[in-house]
């Protein structure tokens, strides 16, 4: 990343969210800026994006010191929205309700869609020592229920039967990219590629760490952002799993 991708990022929020500050009266009701969980978790591939966050984060909390009103609302990926977890429009509304009552009695930080239970596939930035005390919540949760018999399990029960090992990844692809995007598994077609469904790069990654975790074999992620329909990628995937057995 050179200075230029940082300093293009970064500079219409800096710069944008002083000019407000210095433009507008200071007795306002509210000044409310949306940002992003991308400067609380991390964005891989994306520093610059998260540091602009981080200073609008930071800058509320300076207008709070000089007394007046601020809050910044960390927004996860919505739903309806090409969303990857928990939050839905209406937790953004409320939100938003909320910062426009101008209270100080809120924190000038307000983060929502942080997921943190997720037992099978934890996101990465959960284990940093930062993220200590939603580990511990997400551990004492409760949350139960009983364990799914994973991919990895099924390819090896069913060996190297071609066209079983290819149904089973296929399915199983589906249901990730399901869960990933936060839409319902009957909406997947497996006809299309994941690309057609706005995976970014996040995603991507994410999901070449599945493949490679669940049908043991190593793919770019070019090769799944990739032209071409899930049941071919899965049949690609199947066929490099009988090359490397």
């Amino acid at each position: 990343m050179t200075a230029d991708h940082v300093r293009t990022t970064i500079g219409p929020k800096v710069h944008g969210t002083w000019n407000l500050h210095e433009s507008l009266p200071k007795d306002l009701d509210f000044f409310v800026m949306l940002s992003s969980l991308a400067g609380v978790m991390g964005h891989r591939g994306k520093g610059n994006y998260g540091c602009g966050n981080i200073f609008q984060d930071y800058f509320a909390a300076f207008r709070r010191s000089q007394g007046l009103r601020a809050m910044t609302i960390d927004i996860g990926y919505l739903l309806g929205a090409m969303g990857l977890k928990v939050m839905h429009k209406s937790d953004l509304h409320g939100l938003m309700a909320t910062a426009l009552e101008g209270s100080d009695a809120h924190p000038p930080q307000v983060m929502c869609g942080l997921p943190y239970n997720e037992q099978d596939d934890p996101w990465y930035w959960i284990y940093d020592q930062r993220f200590a005390a939603l580990r511990k919540t997400a551990a004492g949760s409760g949350v139960g229920g009983s364990a799914a018999v994973s991919l990895r399990d099924e390819l090896v029960r069913c060996g190297q039967m071609g066209d079983e090992a290819v149904h089973l990844i296929t399915s199983a692809l589906a249901q990730r990219l399901a869960k990933l995007m936060m839409m319902p598994e009957d909406d997947m077609d497996t006809g299309k590629p994941l690309s057609s469904y706005d995976v970014d790069s996040l995603v991507a990654v994410e999901v070449r760490n599945w493949i490679a975790k669940e049908a043991m074999v190593e793919v770019s992620v070019f090769d799944v952002m990739s032209n071409i329909p899930m049941r071919q990628l899965a049949a690609e995937l199947a066929a490099k799993r009988k090359i490397l057995a």
